[in-house]
This record gives C-alpha cells, structure tokens and sequence, in this order.
C-alpha cells in the first residue's frame, strides 16, 4: 500500500468513525431523554394522585370527627360550636397545604420535563455535527496529503543517472 493511500484511507475511517459514533451518541442521548421526560410525567401524575389521595383522607377524617361530635352533642353548646369552627380553620389549611405542596411537587416535573425537551434537542443536533466533524477530519487528511505529497517532491533528490 502506498504512503497516499494509507493517509486517505486514515483520513475516510477517522471521519466515517466520528460520524457514526457522534450519530449513534446523539441518538442514545436523545433516547434517554425521552425516557426521563416519560417518567417526569409519570411521577407528576403519580404526585398529583397521591395530592388528592391525602386531601380526600383529610376531608374523610374531618368528616368522622364532625359525625361523632354531632352525635354526642347536636351542636348544641357554645363550645362545641367554636370548636368545630376552629376545626374547619385548620381543616382549611391542611387543604391548602396539600394544594400547595402538589402545585411544588408538579412544578419540580414540570421542570424535569422541559429539561428532557433541551437535552433531546440537543442531543439531536449533536448528531448532525457530527457529520460536520467528519467532514473536517478528511480535509484535514486531505491538507496532510498535499503537504507530504509537497515535501516529498521538495526533498527529493534527482535521479543520477550511472553509466
């Protein structure tokens, strides 16, 4: 094998090495991406359950309270009154606690999500430069040919003829 063709053939597996395994990287990171926006939105539709899970147990047990003060007192005393007023206060803020921390624990996946999107975007692109920098590499193989190929010429000492 000549010197010229070892340098293009060096140059052609360099560059179709680095296109393929940037295409195959780009795609694999894209691929996990997709899989970890799958499961942001998963667990916020898990958490959303769980959200609502926690605010009908609340309600439940504020429910069984009222039956059972109700039914040993028929809302009859000044104290049993503003008790269960109180009651229904903290009732209330329980609620919005748990609404509060849903709309968090949503807004945490929400960001998983959008982060998953910017990552399989760029994973994307990623693939397509690599093209880009394969490209470069046989230019870069073809420079050195030329320069070999000129220094060899450059230095080359002239046939002496014998005889």
């Amino acid at each position: 094998m000549s010197w010229e063709t070892a340098v293009i053939m060096s140059s052609v597996l360099t560059a179709s090495t680095q296109v393929v395994g940037g295409y195959l990287q780009g795609q694999a990171e894209a691929e996990i991406a997709e899989l970890e926006k799958q499961q942001a939105k998963e667990n916020k539709a898990l958490a959303e359950i769980e959200a609502i899970d926690q605010e009908v147990a609340r309600l439940r047990d504020f429910q069984i309270w009222d039956a059972t003060i109700k039914a040993q007192t028929a809302y009859t005393e000044p104290s049993i009154l503003a008790l269960r007023k109180d009651a229904n206060k903290v009732l209330d803020e329980d609620i919005k606690t748990i609404q509060t921390r849903a709309k968090t624990i949503s807004g945490r996946f929400d960001t998983n999500i959008e982060l998953a999107n910017i990552t399989s975007s760029k994973s994307r692109v990623g693939q397509f430069l690599s093209i880009g920098k394969g490209g470069a590499t046989m230019v870069r193989g073809y420079a050195d040919y030329e320069k070999i190929k000129f220094d060899k010429n450059k230095y080359a000492t002239p046939a002496v003829k014998v005889g």
